[in-house]
């Protein structure tokens, strides 16, 4: 995989996300919006949409997709409702994803996560083991971590235990 990249830097490709390159200018916007975190809208069959706490999916199928939308104006097939830390460690997979990487300290206060001195060390685990580095303020996967993004965000993710109530100051 390491090598599949350095090619494609070599062809003046930018990293711009673990399984996304392209050359300056020509990002996915799409992408780049869905990795935000920002609510967006999918129309059509099988769309997605994320309405910040709900995610949902239409219909994969025409006929059923269309039934729907002529009868009740929306086709949501699929629909939950995310829960604190859901939002949290969503948040925390796509900024891993990202060459920007995790604002450690925006994650924490916008997500209403409490410190976890156990948590503090699988970072500096990281950091040591060559596979991230941290740099003002960010948690950033090296190439070596971008190819075990997901056992590196497995490791972070946090419990509701772990989630101050809304009214406790955050």
């Amino acid at each position: 995989m390491l090598e599949l990249w350095n090619a494609l830097k070599k062809q003046g490709y930018t990293q711009y996300e673990i399984s996304n390159f392209a050359r300056p200018g020509f990002q996915g916007r799409q992408n780049q919006l869905v990795w935000s975190g920002k609510p967006y809208l999918g129309i059509g069959c099988g769309a997605h949409s994320y309405l910040k706490p709900f995610r949902m999916r239409n219909s994969r199928h025409i006929r059923a997709y269309m039934r729907n939308i002529a009868s009740r104006g929306q086709d949501w097939e699929f629909r939950e409702r995310l829960s604190a830390a859901q939002l949290a460690n969503e948040a925390l997979m796509i900024s891993l994803r990202l060459k920007d990487g995790l604002d450690i300290g925006n994650w924490g206060i916008s997500h209403g996560i409490m410190d976890n001195p156990f948590r503090d060390r699988l970072l500096a685990g990281f950091v040591e083991a060559g596979k991230a580095v941290y740099q003002s303020g960010r948690f950033r996967l090296t190439p070596e971590g971008l190819a075990v993004a997901d056992m590196v965000a497995g490791a972070l993710m946090v419990q509701e235990s772990e989630i101050r109530p809304a009214s406790e100051p955050r």
